[in-house]
């Protein structure tokens, strides 16, 4: 008999090749002893799309659900409503070690169909990504009630229409206790996420990443600080509505940017006790809400102010218009600067400097001069 490699060394081997599916798929022909290991890596995330990686191959290929790799799998991701059929009922539940869950309904068309099959999916799952356009609060929470374990929630939704679904405040709810992304491109879905401060086990979230549409948006931002106050260590906001909001909806080049909008809900930091990152990323910034949020923010923990300016290639509008934008940014430049000085703190700048090289570092350095001088400046390279 040909000596053989301890099983420890040869799933170190097979480990080391967890990015080279092809070189997996060949090692699960080699040896019978090989196999579960590499299916750990080749199964690891899976998704069911409606044009390929459809359902029905898998079916196809793993008749028996008991008996499939399913239970390798870490990351599961569904865009296509047949998977939660009854009908495949066998197939959805044998996922049962699924940690992360990604659920998009954008473009399913059958109302009636519901996600009550992925009801405690996993006993390990502690992600939840849900995209969504109409669905109904009660197929939302009812789906989020029933991961116990859940800790990390965001919820994506370009629609327009908000559906109760008649849902009732339910008896229990995770704890939240990780992130919290939102990004509700519509003022009528507001209503389905104000629900989450209804959730009887409360917000404990960490991480809270908000884009805003509306006043109504910045509103529910300071409800969800006020609210997870003991928790949250670090908060990113993008902002998109009028007077702040990003130069892609900027349609006509000679057109003058609207004023800030006044009034928006002041953002009180002063509770927040472990508050460590604080992160903005506006075309045109609200000087006066910025300062005044920063300034009740405790200096204990606070350890990083991060800005993302705007790239001013993509920003359509007047000379007269772009004047004002910038000298906005030079007051919440020296803001900071004044902020940092009395709070040992160093501002980063973040921006892309691939696309346009040295100019980009000269205009962010005309539009930030003191934090480019005297601050850190973050490099990072956005996708094409």
């Amino acid at each position: 008999m040909p000596p053989s490699l301890p099983p420890e060394i040869l799933d170190s081997i097979v480990d080391h090749l967890r990015g080279d599916p092809a070189t997996l798929k060949t090692c699960c022909l080699v040896s019978k002893s090989w196999i579960h290991r590499t299916r750990e890596h080749l199964f690891a995330n899976v998704g069911f799309f409606a044009t390929y990686h459809r359902v029905e191959l898998w079916v196809e290929a793993f008749p028996d659900p008991t008996n499939s790799p399913a239970h390798h799998t870490r990351t599961l991701s569904i865009h296509h409503p047949h998977l939660i059929k009854a009908t495949h009922a066998g197939t959805i539940s044998s996922f049962c070690g699924v940690v992360r869950l990604v659920v998009n309904t954008e473009t399913w068309d059958n109302e009636s169909l519901t996600l009550v099959s992925l009801h405690g999916l996993s006993p390990v799952l502690r992600s939840l990504q849900l995209i969504f356009t109409a669905l109904p609060d009660s197929e939302i929470f009812g789906l989020i009630c029933s991961l116990p374990l859940l800790e990390d929630l965001k919820l994506l939704s370009t629609g327009n229409e908000h559906r109760d679904g008649r849902w009732t405040t339910p008896s229990t709810s995770p704890r939240l206790t990780g992130s919290l992304e939102l990004f509700i491109a519509s003022e009528e879905i507001q209503p389905t996420t104000r629900r989450l401060l209804d959730l009887p086990n409360g917000l404990h979230f960490t991480k809270l990443i908000m884009a805003w549409f509306s006043e109504q948006d910045v509103t529910l931002t300071t409800d969800l600080v006020s609210r997870c106050s003991g928790t949250v260590q670090s908060l990113e906001v993008t902002s998109y509505f009028s007077g702040t909001f990003p130069s892609v909806l900027y349609k006509n080049c000679n057109s003058q940017l609207r004023p800030d909008v006044s009034g928006m809900t002041e953002l009180d930091l002063s509770e927040v006790t472990q508050l460590r990152d604080v992160s903005f990323r506006f075309t045109r910034p609200n000087v006066k809400w910025i300062s005044k949020a920063l300034h009740t923010a405790r200096s204990g923990n606070l350890q990083r102010i991060s800005l993302e300016p705007p790239r001013h290639r993509n920003l359509a509008v007047g000379a007269a218009a772009w004047e004002r934008v910038h000298q906005e940014w030079v007051e919440l430049d020296q803001l900071l600067v004044q902020f940092w000085a009395s709070h040992s703190l160093r501002p980063r700048v973040t921006y892309e400097p691939g696309r346009f090289g040295e100019e980009m570092r000269v205009y962010v350095a005309g539009l930030l001069p003191e934090l480019t001088r005297r601050g850190i400046i973050d490099l990072v390279q956005c996708p094409p």
